[in-house]
């Protein structure tokens, strides 16, 4: 009956032990930040890069990095991270300089976003169906952001423009003018959320300099 209870013990033991690292290997694995498996695109006729796809990153936060082979990562390609479910978190280098059309879409759990200041542009539908992003700024350095780049982000209530001035929506996408957006308006963070999610989510924005 002892040898029964000793060997009964150690099984247990065992099972514990071989669970816990099951678990811990799994956890490990789903927040590991395996950048260098991300896809990557050479920009024609410069010496830059841009991120086309997730290849085999398996974390649930990821970070861009600035260089790829020794040269900067300068853009987010259209679709990039396209309906990537499972996605929380995305940190973007400073030197990226535009986000491609959908290249968020359908991020449905996507809850962090910080768009650094050096990104001048932000493609149609790049959020479209993040709806659990609930803030995001809009640094100074942008001046354009496509048609339904936020719609139905229905959790997104605060969006902060740090450059509040020179704002217009117009239908065309080569617009140089268009309905002027007030300054007061999207000094209002709540306000600005509600222009870009939903009352002037079919328009293209742009920003005068």
């Amino acid at each position: 009956m002892k040898k029964e209870n000793l060997l009964f013990g150690v099984l247990s033991v065992a099972v514990v032990a071989s669970t816990a690292f099951s678990f811990l290997s799994i956890k490990k694995l789903e927040n590991s930040n395996n950048n260098e498996s991300l896809r990557y695109q050479k920009i024609a006729g410069k010496e830059e890069y841009r991120v086309i796809g997730v290849g085999t990153v398996l974390s649930l936060d990821i970070k861009i990095p600035s260089k790829y082979k020794g040269l900067p990562v300068t853009e987010i390609a259209p679709y990039a991270f396209e309906n990537e479910r499972y996605l929380e978190s995305i940190e973007i280098p400073d030197n990226v300089t535009s986000i491609g059309k959908n290249a968020f879409f359908n991020c449905i759990s996507l809850t962090s976003v910080e768009i650094p200041d050096g990104v001048t542009s932000i493609g149609g539908s790049a959020f479209y169906y993040c709806n659990s992003l609930t803030s995001v700024v809009i640094p100074d350095s942008v001046t354009s952001i496509g048609e339904y780049a936020f719609l139905n982000c229905g959790k997104l209530t605060s969006v902060t423009f740090e450059n509040t001035e020179g704002w217009f929506v117009s239908r065309a996408s080569t617009a140089t003018s268009g309905t002027n957006i007030s300054s007061m308006d999207l000094s209002d963070t709540a306000t600005a959320a509600t222009y870009l999610k939903s009352t002037y989510d079919d328009y293209y924005w742009k920003r005068s300099e």
